[in-house]
């Protein structure tokens, strides 16, 4: 059930920011491409982090006793 849960919150980041992206290039390349080259590795850095929290969360190391108690 959880890799159920990852898989569709990855494949629904990675829609939304193919839309952004589509909507993003076709409008906004033409008058300042310089910002939205930095404005797309912004939003991949973005991304990038959402999907390493999402793993960790799911695969994650489980605490030990022995972090529990000290």
């Amino acid at each position: 059930m959880k890799s159920v849960l990852i898989g569709g919150l990855i494949g629904l980041i990675i829609g939304i920011i193919f839309i952004l992206f589509s909507s993003l290039y076709a409008n906004y390349y033409a008058e300042n491409p310089a910002t939205t080259v930095l404005s797309t590795l912004f939003l991949w850095i973005i991304v990038g982090v959402i999907i390493s929290m999402i793993l960790h969360l799911a695969f994650g190391q489980k605490e030990s006793k022995l972090d529990k108690n000290g």
